[in-house]
């Protein structure tokens, strides 16, 4: 929707995330706490003895998003980075993205809708509208965990039981109901992005049986090695180095067409 006047367009404006993140500003932000339990469970023991300080802050949009105020686009050529909070670069600041890192291949403006939480569906709903609002010449996603599900306008996942993510001080994940593999893998193919170069955020986020199925699709072929050499500081998200690697796979292939 655009009000006359003054571009008032917020491409999720119904969704529970957007209440959340319109205008956040901060320092830590969800898993990128040193004593956060995903690092205390998961991480190599003292890693954040090499991750001692957060020399950057996080800054969103009154859109939502993870970058500049987009009222300036509207209607211009633009080419869309889509995601998860793989996109958003969370654990890192924003030039580290591969969004914006791909940014500096192209000519053309790279906005970056990445959403913390998101699945595949939710993804696909902001591109449908941003599609429709912008001269989207290219399309760019990084797809999510299959399990998530959009549900009453929140983004839902499975959880471990007696561990509830937070962000910014809100819990914001819910368990959705159970499905199967092959319901998993339907609802993925159901919200696939037509014409958009496509790839998978970090092997280490599948099951065995979800990489069988994914590794059927085209997509950035993740170099040898585990999260403790490609996570960023939250040893989850992916860091500097590997989001170059996958801004200039991206680029490589809009530059051949394939």
């Amino acid at each position: 929707m655009i009000q006359l006047g003054r571009y008032q367009v917020l491409l999720i404006e119904d969704l529970v995330y957007h209440k959340e993140m319109s205008n956040y500003k901060g320092q830590f932000h969800g898993m990128d706490i040193p004593d956060h339990r995903y690092h205390t469970r998961n991480a190599p023991t003292g890693w954040w003895k090499d991750h001692p300080v957060q020399d950057f802050d996080y800054s969103f949009n009154s859109w939502g998003f993870r970058g500049p105020e987009y009222d300036q686009y509207v209607g211009e050529p633009i080419i869309l980075c889509m995601g998860d909070s793989n996109t958003v670069n969370l654990g890192g600041p924003i030039e580290d993205s591969w969004a914006s890192q791909l940014d500096k291949l192209t000519e053309l403006p790279c906005i970056n809708l990445g959403m913390d939480g998101a699945g595949n569906d939710a993804i696909k709903l902001c591109y449908d509208r941003a599609y429709k609002l912008f001269d989207v010449q290219e399309t760019f996603v990084m797809y999510s965990y299959i399990h998530r599900r959009l549900i009453d306008k929140e983004f839902t996942h499975y959880v471990r039981k007696g561990f509830v993510p937070t962000l910014a001080g809100k819990t914001r994940f819910k368990e959705p109901p159970p499905a199967t593999d092959l319901q998993n893998f339907e609802h993925f193919l159901l919200n696939r992005i037509p014409n958009a170069y496509e790839s998978f955020i970090p092997e280490w986020c599948y099951t065995e049986e979800e990489l069988k199925f994914l590794n059927e699709f085209p997509h950035f072929p993740y170099p040898e090695g585990k999260q403790d050499k490609w996570s960023g500081r939250d040893f989850h998200h992916i860091n500097a180095e590997l989001n170059k690697q996958i801004a200039e796979y991206f680029y490589e292939l809009s530059s051949t067409n394939t």
